[in-house]
């Protein structure tokens, strides 16, 4: 262009030029966006000048546009390209020839140009090319033009490897455009010396054309060419699966990018019906046989291709073989960094398999799946972990059952084996992890007889060993009389939580026939541990013999088990038979115990199943109505660690909602009650009433103790008052607070028996012993009451934990009709719970949960209003409603005061 011109060209618009800036330096949207309104405004200008003329401001947009192609902004170069191509197609006026001229002249190499601006100008000249193809002008010229673009390619891919790809798409892409005549006379003259090479040093770009070539031209690239010069009629057949797969390796030269001849050869694969099995059978060897990570991650991209096209069990074993799923467990769960390409494509992969699985109806590939990955030898990481997961999951019916049988099978094998073992100790514990799932799978939800199954096999091998095979007893056909402590304590572990989530999972349409069905099934377990109790053939045997009482507290549950299930399945009935049920896995969960509550809830029951029942409230004051005592053992459930005992509980109590009385719900708020500081609690010594209990019964032996104590102190009244005050400090320190004390005073600590009134020790002491001897000190008092400090949160926190999972039971109460009285016994509770987390942000959780309790109470307190408490107390709590208010800021608790005020 002239001096002039360029002098013109400053006086573009400046919306044309914010346009560029845009292109350059924006997201995909902005990029697309921008293009359109750039082509918008050439149009405006462009129709000031004739139809053969450019204006000012497109010769100006479409140089600069070209120029930019060889920027080394990368979305310098993406924007560029896409306005680009749409001023070819929209602005005729641009020819063919002019554009091949500005790509020779802009993007043609200087002499002195350096190694990186000689590669910006070659991708620049690539991505012209590409553009115009993609524009579709290309085919508008002269033939002679196409010539020009193919040799133009072929020459950028020749002078950069990493460039060969894109080039040789672009020639894909004219060959796809062209008509036969056309593709004869101008293309094929370039292209036909490369696709007559053969085999033989074969490239991924040259193999991905000639697929191309026979697709689109098959009367020029037909059987006589590929038999003359590549040796056979058909490409894609068993023999040339190795030549393939080189083919394929050699397209790695781009790794990390991935080339696009892999799914062009997978598609060619399913369009001439090749076995994909017997492909990858060619290839994994290659691939994952020298753990180079090119070849590795060619390996993974083409099981990603192949995967979903799988359509027979057989041929996904063939896929999932063992060296492959080794290969991925130790990529995706290994210390691979997260931007590391392996570690991305190996989760896609997992992704790839859940995906899979979820769609996938055939129960056999869903099986095949499964029994590849866990029969890798090693315990997966965390990633194939979740995978695994997710794939049980999934499972269909059929499938999981198959699945369950294959692991129960396996596990036997793995128990009886000695060596070598059939699958390493980590994967046992998996495969028990899997058979857990399995109880509460949803598609096997309500087969309640195959869970029952799975539940008696995780018994007996949980809590007995097989000393002989029988087949009058269930799962006794192997002999299994020894485990590793490990396994057992798996085996048990997914006992107890199969019980849990069994108890959680909804099984049936709603949640009460899914606690029955529940139910029932764990009584059919309880009549199994029975029939292996009274065992008489010595087929199994217990692993740790059961204590005396233990066999008599199990026959006493059993007992009333059997009473209760023959009964009316009412509320009260089936609430106490989930605790029958309960007390009876306690018997085997913790064998030591003493099962001190069983007796307690005996004679709950008794009084609960009375015909002729006294009144509540003709109950004698010294013996608490059955259900405070219910409530009471419901609460010392919350409190353990367990979440079966909890869950047992919430479900109880949901049952007897209808009998709580006030002086049963006055249990529960009194844990709920918001303490002081410096009050005592004893709230957290629920699990210790069994020691308290045996301190009761030796309170006779101590009196006399006491009685010396107090002969002691009378004794030692005439003492002076600060002499005494001091004794009573030395018998409280510990004796671990007594040791840190002699050890920060070294040689300076008196012993027990020796004359502390010896001077001469101290005045030979120096000041700066002195003062070592100080900070020592100091030092262990400060120890002492940052221990103090740590007991102290500690209880607090325990104490927190532990209301919150009373809450737990309020909810299920509130749920429920409740009468005017215990509304009002529940509501102060709450809010003072509510305002003291407000208050204190470690209370926050707390509060938050009573908050939503509140709001069920409030609901629910509102639609069944019939139940008025009594009026004075009414009035009363009216009064507390609005002394508490005055206290509170926060908007929502105001607002939930209100709340409680017209509830009341």
């Amino acid at each position: 262009m002239t001096e002039n011109n360029e002098i013109k060209a400053l006086k573009i618009d400046k919306q044309i030029l914010d346009k560029f800036w845009t292109l350059s330096e924006s997201s995909s949207a902005e990029i697309i966006k921008a293009t359109d309104q750039l082509v918008v405004l050439l149009k405006i200008k462009q129709k000031r000048n004739t139809e053969n003329e450019l204006s000012q401001e497109l010769e100006y947009s479409v140089k600069r546009l070209v120029k930019g192609l060889a920027s080394s902004r990368e979305t310098a170069r993406q924007g560029f390209s896409v306005a680009l191509c749409q001023i070819l197609r929209k602005f005729d006026v641009v020819t063919v020839e002019e554009f091949l001229n500005l790509i020779s002249k802009h993007l043609k190499l200087p002499k002195k140009e350096s190694k990186a601006e000689k590669g910006s100008s070659f991708l620049g000249e690539s991505l012209a090319y590409l553009t115009l193809i993609q524009s579709g002008r290309l085919l508008q010229g002269d033939g002679q033009f196409i010539k020009k673009v193919i040799r133009g390619l072929l020459w950028v891919s020749e002078k950069r490897v990493y460039l060969r790809q894109i080039c040789y798409n672009g020639i894909r892409l004219v060959v796809q455009q062209l008509s036969s005549e056309d593709f004869e006379q101008y293309a094929w003259p370039e292209i036909e010396g490369e696709l007559k090479k053969g085999w033989e040093g074969c490239s991924a770009d040259v193999f991905s054309l000639l697929i191309t070539c026979r697709k689109q031209h098959s009367e020029l690239v037909n059987k006589d060419f590929l038999k003359e010069h590549w040796k056979t009629k058909k490409l894609f057949k068993d023999d040339h699966f190795t030549k393939i797969w080189n083919i394929l390796m050699e397209g790695t030269s781009c790794d990390p990018v991935i080339h696009h001849v892999n799914k062009v050869v997978v598609q060619e694969l399913v369009n001439n019906k090749c076995s994909l099995g017997k492909f990858w059978q060619a290839g994994q060897g290659v691939v994952f046989g020298k753990s180079q990570v090119k070849l590795l991650n060619l390996g993974f991209h083409m099981l990603l291709e192949l995967l979903p096209l799988v359509k027979t069990a057989d041929q996904m074993k063939q896929l999932l073989s063992r060296e492959t799923v080794k290969m991925w467990v130790k990529n995706v769960d290994g210390k691979l960094r997260d931007l590391n390409p392996l570690l991305t494509v190996t989760k896609t992969l997992g992704t790839e398999i859940v995906n899979i699985m979820k769609s996938c109806n055939n129960s056999d590939m869903q099986i095949a799946i499964m029994k590849s990955i866990v029969q890798t030898q090693g315990f997966p990481g965390n990633q194939t972990t979740k995978t695994l997961d997710h794939l049980v999951t999934q499972m269909s019916a059929e499938a999981a059952k198959d699945y369950g049988n294959y692991l129960m099978q396996t596990l036997i094998q793995q128990i009886r084996s000695v060596d070598p073992r059939p699958i390493g100790m980590m994967t046992s514990l998996h495969m028990l992890i899997h058979l857990r799932t399995l109880v509460s799978l949803s598609s096997t939800a309500a087969d309640h007889q195959w869970q029952l199954e799975l539940l008696e096999f995780l018994m007996l091998h949980s809590y007995w060993k097989v000393v002989k095979e029988s087949k009058a007893i269930k799962h006794c056909n192997h002999k299994c009389d020894e485990m590793e402590d490990k396994i057992r304590k798996q085996f048990q572990d997914s006992l107890h939580k199969s019980l849990t989530q069994l108890l959680i999972y909804k099984t049936e349409n709603s949640k009460t026939l899914s606690v029955h069905a529940y139910k029932d099934t764990i009584y059919l377990l309880a009549t199994y541990v029975q029939t292996l109790l009274d065992d008489k053939t010595n087929t199994v045997a217990l692993v740790k013999p059961m204590r005396h009482q233990a066999r008599a507290d199990w026959d006493t549950v059993f007992k009333h088990l059997k009473e209760i299930h023959s009964k009316e399945d009412t509320p009260v009935n089936h609430a106490f038979e989930l605790l029958f049920l309960f007390n009876a896995i306690q018997i085997f969960t913790d064998g030591s115990s003493d099962n001190s509550g069983l007796e307690d809830l005996i004679v709950c029951y008794k009084k609960a199943s009375e015909t002729k029942r006294k009144s509540v409230g003709k109950t004698p004051k010294k013996e608490p109505a059955w259900i405070e005592v219910l409530t009471e053992l419901l609460l010392s459930m919350m409190s353990q660690g367990s979440t079966f005992a909890r869950m047992v509980a919430n479900n109880v109590c949901a049952c007897m909602a209808k009998h709580i009385t006030p002086e049963a719900m006055s249990l529960i708020t009194e844990v709920l009650k918001v303490q002081n500081p410096g009050e005592d609690n004893s709230l957290l010594d629920i699990e210790d009433d069994e020691e308290d209990m045996e301190d009761m019964e030796s309170d006779g032996e101590e009196e006399d103790q006491d009685k010396e104590v107090e002969e002691k102190e009378e004794s030692d009244a005439d003492e002076d008052i600060d002499s005494s005050d001091s004794e009573e400090e030395k018998d409280e320190v510990d004796e671990e607070f007594r040791t840190a004390i002699k050890s920060a005073l070294g040689p300076a600590a008196v012993e027990e028996g020796e004359d502390d009134d010896d001077e001469e020790e101290d005045e030979d002491m120096s000041d700066s012993e002195m003062f070592k001897l100080d900070a020592a000190l100091a030092m262990v008092f400060k120890n002492s009451k940052r221990n103090k400090d740590k007991e102290k949160k500690e209880t607090q926190r325990q104490l927190g934990s532990f209301k919150l999972r009373v809450l737990d039971l309020v909810e299920t109460l509130v749920r429920t009709p409740l009468s005017g009285d215990l509304v009002l016994d529940l509501l102060f509770p709450l809010l003072e719970l509510m305002i003291h987390g407000e208050k204190e942000k470690e209370n926050r959780e707390l509060s938050n949960k009573a908050c939503g309790v509140f709001k069920h109470l409030y609901k629910r307190a509102k639609v069944n209003s019939s139940a008025i408490a009594d009026t004075e107390r009414s009035l009363e709590s009216l009064k507390s409603v609005i002394e508490m208010s005055k206290n509170v800021i926060d908007r929502s608790l105001l607002l939930s005061i209100s709340d409680a005020y017209f509830l009341i």
